[in-house]
């Protein structure tokens, strides 16, 4: 008889396997062996993303404008950090929408666009059109790409390390192996839809240790000096950004931006979400998060 374990791996290789089905199973392997960060992402998966999502589940698609004449035309941005804010979406819908909407005969598909993008954007081209969110459904393929193949490594992982079961329980010894520093995995990059999930130990989904990349710090305070003037900053704010902005300096010629770095980021961070109003400001923000995760 086969384990469960040895189940979930024939079936992570037949694409006639749903990834719901399949989701499921792992679910049925994870709470067999009482691994709950694990069992937290599947539910995700399953029920859909209420918080942040991983970042495979992040697309781009490509602005266009809704012309009376001539219909769907592209948008063209005057800075690639604008264009990266308003073109990128989180896809938090439960993974048996998202296999559903892959699987159908669609030229492209449509996101939504909030009202107030759709004014600050008639207010950056100078004109009363409709702007859309266009993508391609081959994103959706690979989110559920994704999904199949990190379901697939764990399951590689597991047997790598002893825990594979018999029939539909695991021995004492297999829980306590998931439970210990053994078994490793990472869910990598795949194509523009991943980033890590993170490193699981044991089975499980822990956080990953933030790297701080000094060059896109140089970088995103160089465009704050640039523009400090043009955001809706009132004094107090104003003079609290050019402090951070100080201190983040000095961290970057002292080394000690690995110990401070995060803190200082996220307090600008939240300066720029309060006096949000603008796309630039909005871009900035944007940036500050990528360099934060």
């Amino acid at each position: 008889m086969q384990s469960l374990v040895e189940e979930l791996q024939i079936k992570a290789l037949d694409k006639q396997t749903s990834v719901t089905e399949l989701l499921r199973l792992a679910k049925l392997v994870a709470v067999k062996l009482d691994l709950k960060e694990f069992q937290q992402w599947i539910s995700s998966e399953l029920n859909g993303y209420t918080d942040d999502v991983p970042p495979y589940r992040i697309v781009r698609g490509q602005m266009k404008a809704v012309n009376p004449y001539h219909g769907l035309v592209p948008v063209v941005f005057p800075a690639d950090s604008i264009s990266e804010l308003v073109t990128r979406r989180n896809v938090s819908q439960r993974i048996a929408e998202v296999e559903s909407l892959a699987s159908q005969d669609h030229e492209h598909l449509m996101m939504p666009i909030s009202d107030e993008q759709q004014i600050l954007l008639q207010r950056m081209f100078r004109q009363n059109l409709e702007f859309k969110l266009v993508f391609h459904p081959i994103m959706l393929l690979g989110i559920v790409d994704a999904v199949r193949n990190a379901i697939l490594d764990w399951s590689l992982a597991l047997e790598k390390d002893g825990i594979k079961g018999e029939g539909m329980s695991f021995s004492k010894d297999d829980k306590d192996k998931a439970h210990k520093q053994t078994v490793s995995y990472r869910i990598d990059r795949i194509e523009n839809f991943t980033g890590a999930l993170g490193n699981i130990s044991g089975g499980q989904i822990n956080a990953t240790t933030t790297v701080i990349n000094a060059a896109e710090i140089k970088k995103v305070l160089a465009e704050i000096d640039k523009n400090i003037d043009s955001f809706s900053f009132k004094k107090e704010e104003k003079a609290r950004v050019l402090e951070i902005i100080a201190e983040v300096r000095g961290c970057l010629k002292d080394g000690s931006l690995a110990s401070r770095g995060s803190a200082l980021l996220s307090s600008l961070k939240g300066i720029f979400e309060k006096a949000a109003g603008s796309l630039l400001s909005s871009g900035i923000v944007y940036e500050l998060g990528k360099i934060l995760h």
